[in-house]
């Protein structure tokens, strides 16, 4: 059953490598445009590919010709979950101003897995074939290896429960700016949290079973290396599925704002956490309809919703003011909040896509709209016609026949 197993983790681990550098290439192809943060999903991709390369060579028992790999991507393991996170606070708006300084565990566990690497082949091969060692070597080995254990083992929880608190920040800042609690980014970053929680729990439970010598199962190890495989797949899935999440945003050029009304040098600062929308002062009613005026102008040449990840900032870029008075803008003077404003725009293309083109599908009529899901769209779709998109090409296909 042991060599079932191995060949088993080999043949998964091969595939996990095959995947990573199959997205590590996708993310690559998008260019200077696509999103900073891809750096550091390639960076966790580049781990994975290399600590799993150590899993193939295990699995075909070829550290009788290359003993001196034995355990040396170990300390690659400290850099997954600090490069998830990394990625994660880069989507959220909160990029780390000294990113390099959460992957310092890497090159400390480098130090203490200094000691096995300098081990013998005969001693390493003894320690994969039978693990019989001399009293000396067996403490050495033990000591670093339940060093390294228990330090990723805290490592990776703080860095999970770090995690959540961030994307449960972001929801409250979706919520309080835009009025909305969801939206695609912040599923997708709920989705990969969700992915690294489960990888690092069923780790954390393999190891804490073999530290407590309550049970030691080589099939338990297997599904820590099915699970990241499975991660890593589901991540290129979804980035050929939705690729938008991954390359990013066409920033627009500035548009010239028109003279806004001088405010004495005494105004006091507003404060560090600003008011929800509704309560934000709006502008005077000239420079309020000022302000629509150019965002409507906006909407209606340059179609910036058909962007996936259009947010309030960008669009407030292009209706040539700051996001904070572009959203009092929306709520008081046109009566709408961000979210409902753009899928406006989206669904009216919607209707008309769906019965100018009747073969097409609804998910890929949404996709072309602006929206990231299909459940999204139904959603939004139903608020603002009353129906659903199924529903309405039913009802007005026949009246064009």
């Amino acid at each position: 059953m042991t060599a079932l197993a191995d060949q088993l983790e080999s043949a998964i681990a091969l595939t996990g490598i095959a995947q990573s550098l199959f997205f590590i290439g996708l993310l690559r192809a998008e260019g200077p445009r696509a999103h900073a943060a891809n750096r550091w999903l390639q960076v966790f991709l580049i781990a994975t590919a290399l600590t799993m390369g150590e899993g193939v060579i295990e699995g075909q028992q070829l550290y009788a010709s290359v003993p001196w790999l034995f355990l040396v991507t170990l300390p690659l393991t400290f850099a997954l979950a600090p490069a998830v996170i990394l990625y994660l606070k880069a989507l959220a708006g909160e990029p780390s101003r000294h990113p390099w300084r959460h992957l310092f565990h890497v090159p400390l566990s480098m130090a203490v897995n200094l000691p096995i690497l300098l081990l013998p082949s005969d001693t390493k091969l003894q320690i994969i074939n039978d693990g019989t060692l001399s009293d000396a070597d067996e403490t050495l080995f033990l000591t670093c290896i339940l060093t390294l254990v228990v330090w990723l083992l805290v490592q990776t929880t703080a860095y999970t429960l770090y995690g959540w608190r961030l994307l449960a920040r972001f929801s409250g800042r979706l919520c309080r700016d835009f009025g909305a609690t969801g939206g695609a980014p912040l599923y997708w970053m709920r989705w990969v949290m969700v992915c690294l929680t489960a990888v690092y729990g069923i780790y954390a439970i393999t190891q804490i079973g073999a530290l407590l010598d309550l049970y030691s199962s080589r099939w338990l190890d297997l599904t820590v290396t099915l699970m990241q495989v499975l991660m890593v797949f589901m991540l290129g899935y979804r980035g050929l599925r939705t690729p938008v999440l991954f390359t990013g945003s066409d920033d627009a050029v500035p548009v010239p704002a028109a003279p806004a009304p001088q405010t004495p040098a005494s105004t006091p600062q507003a404060p560090a956490d600003p008011p929800a929308p509704e309560s934000r002062p709006l502008p005077d009613p000239d420079a309020a309809a000022a302000i629509a005026a150019r965002l409507l102008e906006a909407m209606r040449r340059d179609s910036p919703y058909l962007d996936p990840l259009l947010t309030l900032p960008r669009l407030a870029v292009r209706a040539g003011t700051s996001a904070n008075t572009l959203s009092a803008v929306l709520n008081q003077h046109l009566g709408v909040n961000f979210f409902d404003f753009v899928n406006g725009y989206r669904v009216e293309d919607a209707t008309r896509l769906l019965l100018a083109d009747p073969d097409r599908t609804v998910l890929d009529i949404a996709m072309e709209v602006g929206f990231n899901s299909k459940s999204t769209f139904n959603a939004a779709f139903k608020k603002h016609t009353g129906t659903t998109p199924s529903a309405w090409r039913k009802a007005g296909l026949p009246a064009r026949a």
